[in-house]
Order: structure tokens, then C-alpha cells, then sequence
């Protein structure tokens, strides 16, 4: 899964282009992002454009990350038994997790479990607002009890290169400028671009934690 940048980055690349960009850090499902519980609300940091419904247990490492009352902020991606994945703008003092929960509704499904995060590690070269090492380890209060539903992913021990199909997962809206927040957990591949691509778009924002990915048809994380 591939985190999508802020939204002003995202929607206002500085130089005009066909290509649809993304400028995070792989790892993680959906950027920040808060709404209601039946997916309705303001918030416009991460989008799935184009994507499809993901298949049922085809995501069991996307987590979602709560506030109280059932709303969705961030996603975070399960890495370890005991540890999520997220983005350093994503910090919040109190966290709960829901892992191995396909829909948006608050309602319980089989094979869902719930955790509270219980401690927090920005990565400690991250920055705001340019979004260096925009990467945060979640503490879970317990480990997590391994099934189809619910397992950690595999990361890979090296960068995409150039050319990469990546796989991005998330619940954010599924069109823009106007906002469709989808019921299902949403899935699409896109294509990682180069830094060449990635700094055309976005000059002087792009450094060495970073890289760009989507497709000239507009299907991306973040339109």
C-alpha cells in the first residue's frame, strides 16, 4: 500500500502534468482523514480514484486507526504481531485499532479484533509540513491473534524501482473534486514513477524518503 501525500500537494502540483502523483512512504492504507462512521464528512487527504472494492481477507494487514465514536482517521498497515505501521502526521495520543474489518460500518463483523495503541515512534527525522520520514510505529496493547482475516504483511527489503505495480488499499473518497466515501475497503494498482517524474511534478518538495506513483488515467491514492 502506498501512503498518499497532504492534500495540497496533492491537488495543486506545482507544475501542470497528465500524471497523477503520490509522494509518501510505502506502508500504509489511508492518509489522514476524519469522518463519521457511514463515511460522510469533510475531511479530503486520501483518496482511492478508480479503485475497486478490495476482496474479502485480501487486505487481513490494513488496520484501521479510531477516534472515538467510530471515526476513522488514518490507516496503518499491521507489520509484526504486535506493531502497525502508519504515517508521523497520523500521531494521536489515544489510539484504537480495528484490524480485520472490510466495511466503514460500525457494526461488528466476523473475524474483526480491536486493540488500543499503547505507545507511539514518530520516525525521529520526521518534519512538518514537508513530510520527511513521514513514518510512525504503533504499539498494540496485545498481540494479535493470527487468522485469514488478520496477519501481518511482508515488507519488502528494498524501494520499488521505477515501473513497480504497487497495490494501494483505503477507505478514502473514490472521486474529486467531489467527495464519494465508499462503504467497502477500496483496493487499486498503480505504477511507480520515477524521480525524475516525481521532482518535475513537485518541485522542491521531493527528497530521498519519498517517491511518486499513479498512472496519466488519474487512478491514484490521491487524485
Amino acid at each position: 500500500p502506498v501512503l498518499a501525500n497532504d492534500v495540497a500537494s496533492c491537488n495543486s502540483p506545482a507544475t501542470p502534468s497528465g500524471t497523477s502523483t503520490s509522494t509518501q512512504a510505502l506502508g500504509t492504507g489511508a492518509a489522514e482523514d476524519i469522518r463519521g462512521n457511514d463515511g460522510s464528512g469533510s475531511g479530503s487527504g486520501s483518496r482511492i480514484v478508480n479503485g475497486s472494492d478490495c476482496p474479502p481477507h485480501g487486505e487481513p494487514w490494513q488496520a484501521a486507526l479510531m477516534l472515538r465514536h467510530n471515526q476513522l482517521y488514518c490507516g496503518a498497515v499491521l507489520v509484526a504481531p504486535q506493531w502497525l505501521l502508519t504515517a508521523a502526521h497520523c500521531h494521536k495520543q489515544i489510539v484504537r485499532v480495528r484490524l480485520g474489518h472490510h466495511s466503514l460500518s460500525p457494526v461488528y463483523e466476523s473475524g474483526q479484533q480491536l486493540f488500543r495503541g499503547v505507545k507511539t515512534i514518530p520516525h525521529p527525522g520526521y518534519s512538518h509540513p514537508r513530510h520527511t520520514n513521514d513514518l510512525m510505529l504503533i504499539k498494540l496493547n496485545r498481540r494479535i491473534h493470527e487468522t485469514q482475516d488478520v496477519k501481518p504483511i511482508n515488507i519488502s527489503s528494498r524501494c520499488p524501482s521505477a515501473g513497480t505495480s504497487c497495490l494501494v488499499s483505503g477507505w478514502g473518497t473514490t472521486s474529486s473534486p467531489q467527495e464519494n466515501f465508499p462503504s467497502e475497503l477500496q483496493c487499486l494498482n498503480i505504477t511507480v514513477l520515477s524521480t525524475e517524474k516525481c521532482k518535475e511534478a513537485y518541485p522542491g518538495q521531493i527528497d530521498a524518503t519519498m517517491f511518486c506513483a499513479g498512472d496519466e488515467a488519474g487512478r491514484d491514492s490521491c487524485q
